[in-house]
């Protein structure tokens, strides 16, 4: 292409004898301008090219962090709807019941609960879009804006738990106070005292190592109702906060990781 315009631009020059070094000089000054320009042409697409594959890795990357972020939040949805249920049996347990009436081992059962667990985000990719500058390279801006809203939520449900571990260190702390653990066998009740979603309170009560403690015949370390109670109410403010995390924050975090995957297939996988 060059040398074509090069044949030509000798021609004109040798037509006009006089203008012929002016004309040459002016051509050779549009060639090197055209020279150049092309050749930032190229190097932008070789770049802008080399970007959006970078992105394109990020994306797969990136899917596989959310994809594990959602297998994450549904165990940890389920391990709130265990003790959920259990605090809805505490509740319906401790209705109206004289002090007398209560069974220590049942009271063990409502108020037993696994550690709770904290959220394990994974956040490598999203803290490499941002340090790197690579998130601003993402053409499309909704998908953008949908990346920066989920990290920023996850950092929101972070703090939550953390007021969550605080309400449900206390309300164990009230339960130790009112509630006798000091069964020789409780080791062993493993799966039938301890929440999980296969269980049913039947389940418990019905069992072998049910029977045993029960005949231990233990009774409460308490003996002041409102002890109970303030214990109970403890549980149900935990229930409170759970029931946000599990009916509303969780279900919206996870809608939002699904859009975000959707997204980056639908631009760089497919």
């Amino acid at each position: 292409m060059i040398s074509f315009f090069r044949r030509i631009r000798r021609k004109l020059a040798d037509d006009n004898k006089p203008l012929k070094y002016a004309r040459y000089a002016l051509g050779e000054i549009f060639l090197v301008v055209i020279g150049i320009l092309i050749a930032l042409q190229i190097n932008n697409w070789n770049q802008n090219r080399n970007e959006q594959n970078k992105i394109k890795e990020y994306a797969v990357s990136l899917i596989q962090e959310l994809e594990e972020d959602i297998g994450m939040i549904r165990n940890i949805k389920r391990q709130n709807e265990d003790i959920i249920a259990r605090i809805d049996g505490l509740n319906n347990y401790t209705l109206n019941r004289k002090l007398k009436d209560f069974s220590n081992l049942t009271l063990l059962y409502y108020t037993l609960n696994k550690p709770h667990r904290p959220y394990t985000w994974n956040r490598t990719t999203i803290s490499e879009l941002k340090s790197s500058g690579a998130l601003g390279l993402i053409k499309n801006d909704s998908l953008t804006k949908l990346i920066s809203k989920y990290d920023a939520f996850t950092y929101h449900l972070d703090d939550d738990f953390a007021n969550d571990r605080i309400q449900f260190e206390k309300a164990t702390d009230l339960s130790v106070s009112v509630v006798n653990q000091n069964y020789p066998n409780i080791y062993e009740f493993g799966e039938k005292l301890l929440p999980n979603d296969n269980q049913r309170a039947s389940d418990f009560f019905e069992s072998k190592e049910y029977m045993e403690a029960d005949s231990i015949n233990l009774r409460l370390v308490t003996t002041d109702l409102r002890q109970i109670q303030e214990m109970t109410n403890s549980y149900n403010v935990l229930m409170r906060y759970l029931r946000i995390r599990t009916d509303e924050e969780l279900p919206k975090l996870t809608n939002n990781a699904k859009e975000i995957i959707a997204l980056l297939k639908e631009t760089y996988l497919n």
